[in-house]
Formats: C-alpha cells, structure tokens, sequence
C-alpha cells in the first residue's frame, strides 16, 4: 500500500490531541512551534527528526517529531509538547523508522534541495516566523521548484503580528530532485522552513526459512558432432580379471615294490 494521509489535528496550546481514526503501525509526526527557545519538550517515545531556534527581533524554535503508534498511543487523548503551535498528523503505510525518514529545516524562507529515495512520497512542508512587526505572514500557497508540484493541501494556519505558522502536505511519486519548497509565509525576519518526507516502505518480506534449491548438472561441451544431454550417463561396471598364477606341481612317480617271491627275512 502507499504512503497516505490520514487525518491531522492542530492545537494553540501545550497539548494537542490524538489524530482521529489512530490505530497501531500508524506513524504519527508532530511539526510543533513555540515563541519560547528551548521550552518544546519530547514526548515518551517520539524521535526527534530535526529542530532549530532562531533569535533576533523574535525568538522561535520549531522541532519535527516522530513515533510509530503502540497501543498506549491509540489509548491516549491527546499529547504534550509544550508548543504554542502544534500539528499532528496520522499516516498510514508509511516507513517508520526515523532513520528512513528525510527532515530539515533551516533559517530562511525555502527548503534547500534534496532527493527522495523512492517514488512514493508523502511530503509535510512547514514554515514560522518571528516577526515583531504589525503584519501578518500567511501560509496560501506553497511551491516546490525542481519537479512536479504537488497539489497541497494547508493543515495549520496561524497568522499572527509577531509571530506566525503554516503547515501543509502533498504527494509526490517521483525520485526527481527537488531544488526547493517555498511557502508564502514570508516575513522581513527570522524566517524558518523546512519539511519532512516520508516514504514509502520497502516493498518486501523477510524469512529465515531454508530456501529450496534445485542441483545444477552442468551440461558438457558438445564436440565432433556428440550431443550432449543434461542427464546422468550409464557406466558398466569394470570386473577386475585376475592374472594366472596357478603353481604347476610335479607328477608323483609310485616307487616300484620289491615282488614278495624275492623278499628274504631280515636276521634275527
């Protein structure tokens, strides 16, 4: 099955509740916000994919988590981050590990490049500002340069005068490489963008069964016209002939007797 989004939920507070629908092997990413530097916290068992903290005129940290549902999760109402600006999304068939997945963000108002592995991707563009002017940054559109552009769908849209967030996701079946994605949340300062990719798994099974393997009979070479065939050839048996060895004994000669007429009787 592909990679798909399921159902996401959003939150302005320290906590953010379950996505609907949520059921073991789901995986769950979070992109979670706040104004406060170093006050976002890794809920039990989440990884974090990658994180970064601006300061300037407005300080903001932003951190992508993920986490493959368990049964604790599914049981769960909602999670704490402790952002002010949360997104949790459910994705099923996806790949899980945190090392399969691709995440960046950086400080300024696109992605950078990068390559998918797989031709089928899930991919959650996000991107924040602190700002202290009076205007507010909106998340309309989103771009990506370098392939096809995905139709986005925008999850979360906080515009704020000093401080705002978008988040949005699309699907991308291709290995192209992306040079960037750029949203329109774009403020005179402290611009933050990045995105998580999700792919697809490996489309295979694992076993640690014996294979079955037929043997190989390797045909000879036919030469001078002989044909040669894979089966086994018929050998006769060699009996081993023995060498005459038999010992030519002599003809016994009888003694001749004495005639009894001339026998004389020995003396007494």
């Amino acid at each position: 099955m592909a990679v798909t989004f399921e159902s996401v939920s959003t939150s302005t507070g320290v906590t953010v509740a379950k996505p609907s629908g949520l059921v073991v092997g789901d995986l769950m990413v979070g992109i979670i916000s706040n104004s406060t530097p170093g006050s976002i916290t890794t809920p039990s068992g989440f990884s974090v994919l990658s994180t970064l903290t601006t300061t300037g005129q407005g300080d903001s940290m932003i951190t992508a988590f993920s986490k493959v549902a368990e049964s604790a999760d599914v049981a769960a109402s909602n999670f704490t981050f402790n952002g002010d600006r949360s997104t949790l999304y459910r994705i099923s068939s996806g790949a899980g590990n945190s090392a399969d997945i691709q995440s960046t963000i950086v400080n300024t108002t696109s992605t950078g490049g990068f390559t998918p592995a797989t031709d089928d991707n899930l991919i959650i563009f996000f991107q924040t500002n602190g700002n202290n002017n009076v205007n507010s940054a909106t998340l309309t559109s989103v771009t990506l340069s370098g392939g096809t552009n995905p139709t986005w769908t925008i999850d979360n849209n906080v515009p704020n005068g000093g401080y705002s967030y978008g988040v949005a996701h699309g699907n991308y079946p291709t290995t192209d490489a992306i040079t960037s994605i750029t949203g329109t949340l774009i403020s005179n300062d402290n611009n933050i963008a990045g995105f998580v990719l999700i792919r697809d798994p490996e489309d295979a099974t694992a076993t640690n069964s014996l294979h079955t393997a037929s043997p190989t009979f390797f045909e000879p070479t036919a030469t001078s016209g002989v044909v040669a065939s894979t089966g086994l050839h018929q050998v006769s048996p060699t009996f081993f002939e023995s060498t005459n060895n038999v010992v030519n004994k002599p003809v016994w000669t009888e003694e001749t007797k004495p005639s009894d007429s001339v026998w004389t009787n020995q003396p007494k």
